[in-house]
This record gives structure tokens, sequence and C-alpha cells, in this order.
């Protein structure tokens, strides 16, 4: 076997490393010039940003707090960094940031808002749908139901409560009957929430009927039920839902 290198063979060698090198430059300025029209063309500039999942909250709000801005670049924007931001909003869970291209952001996220209030001896403490405390406050500002038959021990804003004595689902049980109260429309129509007993939830409008809703099954139909009979009943009278499929009245 021959090993020996000859002149010739370093004279092939040499254009061969310079044509590599011409390569591989060639190739670093098509990267640069990608790049700069990436930062540069309009198409990776945020030109609108959508919010999607609200009912109470306004979009302003839910934009200011993501801190995304309409005429960033893309390239600023880290989504799992805004997502981790929303997430320890007070008003916000589940949030999710999703792309639609060329410039559009879309934000979604769960409402984290008070659906019943605690009363404690200065003030109230706000519960949302997912149990967590949204606010505390010395007068109530929105007409919500309060709570009867639980206690909580501890409570700070963006956390789950700790429940004093209850019984299991107490808080679930609470917060379900709030939610749907909301979403039928007569939230504002009822004075307290007693879940005592979650097999035998009791309820007091603001007119000062008592209502007996028995546990939560077909709850959305019972209390529809109930959105007919309030603006009707005598406000002396017991209005009992807890039978799926009939409701009575009877006058106190």
């Amino acid at each position: 076997m021959n090993n020996n290198i000859t002149r010739g063979d370093f004279g092939r060698a040499a254009p061969l490393k310079r044509k590599k090198r011409t390569s591989l430059f060639i190739i670093l300025i098509v990267i640069i010039a990608i790049t700069m029209v990436i930062f540069a063309s309009p198409l990776f500039y945020v030109k609108e940003i959508k919010v999607s999942g609200i009912s109470r909250l306004t979009p302003e709000y839910v934009k200011s707090a993501s801190g995304i801005k309409v005429g960033e670049h893309l390239v600023n924007v880290h989504f799992s960094e805004v997502e981790t931001v929303l997430s320890k909003t007070t008003y916000i869970s589940s949030p999710k940031i999703i792309y639609h291209f060329p410039n559009k952001i879309e934000i979604s996220i769960v409402e984290k808002m008070p659906v019943v209030y605690y009363s404690f001896a200065d003030g109230y403490v706000g519960i949302s749908t997912d149990g967590y405390v949204t606010d505390i406050i010395q007068k109530m500002t929105k007409p919500l139901p309060v709570a009867k038959g639980i206690t909580l021990s501890s409570y700070s804003i963006g956390k789950k409560p700790h429940i004093g004595i209850a019984k299991s689902g107490q808080i679930e049980c609470l917060t379900k009957v709030a939610d749907e109260l909301y979403h039928i429309g007569i939230s504002s129509e009822i004075s307290y929430i007693d879940v005592s007993r979650i097999s035998n939830i009791i309820l007091k409008s603001k007119n000062g009927l008592t209502i007996k809703c028995g546990n939560t099954e077909d709850l959305n139909y019972k209390l529809s039920i109930l959105k007919e009979v309030i603006p009707k009943a005598d406000h002396q009278g017991i209005v009992d839902i807890s039978s799926p499929g009939q409701a009575t009245y009877e006058m106190t």
C-alpha cells in the first residue's frame, strides 16, 4: 500500500477546502437574511389579540394581565411564560396562548370569579366555581348569595380556603349550586345557600321564600323551575323542588 502524499494531492485538497468554506459562508448569509426578514416583516408583529372564555371579565383586563401588546414582535412573546403569569392572576385559571398564522394571538382562559360569599366577622370571602378565594371584602358589592352551613378556618386570595368542621363534599356542593344560580340568572334573587346537609340543600330568596332543593341531582332543571316560581310565589311560602320533575308550594 502506498501511503505517500504527493504535491498533487495538496493541490487538489486546497480548492475543496475553499469550496466548503464558501458554501458555509453562503449558508450563513442566507440564515442572516432570513432572520432579518423575520424581524423586519410586518407579518411577524402581533396585529390582533383575541380573548376567549370570558363572560364577566373584560378583554382589556386579560390582555393587560398577559403583558402582550399589539405591535410586539412574535419572537418576544414566550407563550409558556405568559401562561404562567396569567395562571397567577386572581381571576384567571387554565390560561392557554394560541398562535394563529400569521400574526394573531388568542388568549383562552377560564374565569375565576366569585359566585358565592362566605360571611365572617370583618366582612366577606368570595369563592369561585372551582373553590378558590377570589377576594376578601368588608362590604358586598355584588348581588350574590351568602354561604351557610360551613366554617372556613383560614383563607387567602388565589388559594382554596381551609374548611373547619365540614362534611365531605360541602364546598363542592356550595360552588356547584352557586354556579348554577349564576348561569340561570337568579343569583341576585337568592339571599343564602345552606349546605349544612348536602342531601338537603336549602335556599332562601330575598323576597322571603324558603326553597328545599334536596341534593344536586338534576340541579339545573330544579333551579330552572325555581326561576319561574320566585316571581309568582308568596314571599312567606316554602317551595319544594327536591324531587326531580315536580315542584310543590306551601303557604306559611
